[in-house]
């Protein structure tokens, strides 16, 4: 995924360009994300964010807990 912040509006084959790169489609959120997107720095300023999809996934996190890895240690425990 790329994000472009212009100062000028893009023009048209900038967005021709950043349609014709598609989307990407996160199986987590079961939505469809561009893979280029351009803001100006107006937008920006104005407090239009890019669409991202989250950065991370809950369920390495789910799969520890199951093998008892997630479970907190205690403050005296050593480690290492």
């Amino acid at each position: 995924m790329g994000l472009l912040i212009t100062l000028a509006e893009p023009t048209g084959p900038m967005r021709t360009e950043a349609l014709e790169a598609g989307f990407f489609h996160s199986e987590f959120m079961q939505r469809d994300y561009p893979r280029l997107q351009i803001l100006t720095i107006r937008e920006v300023f104005e407090g239009k964010t890019a669409q991202l999809p989250p950065l991370y996934s809950p369920y390495p996190l789910a799969e520890r807990r199951q093998r008892g890895q997630g479970q907190q240690r205690s403050l005296f425990e050593r480690h290492g």
